[in-house]
């Protein structure tokens, strides 16, 4: 299975000069491995690296809770 079980954590990304917010980046955690870059490394060379990394792409949109509808996406 490629994916697993798959928690994502959002954290703001700031601009200082206007003191805002203007994005997001997506820490990614696995409950079956310590380290992520395990199941890349894994997942390379197995030849699912693409898969893996849309996979994760699309959960992270998924669980993105700061859009103004959740139908958006």
């Amino acid at each position: 299975m490629l994916g697993g079980c798959i928690h994502h954590h959002f954290q703001s990304l700031w601009t200082l000069s206007e003191w805002r917010v203007y994005g997001y980046e997506v820490l990614l955690y696995y409950k079956d491995f310590e380290n992520p870059e395990e199941r890349f490394y894994h997942a390379r060379k197995n030849i699912h690296l693409y898969e893996l990394g849309t996979l994760f792409i699309l959960k992270a949109i998924e669980a993105f809770p700061f859009l103004p509808e959740k139908d958006v996406v």
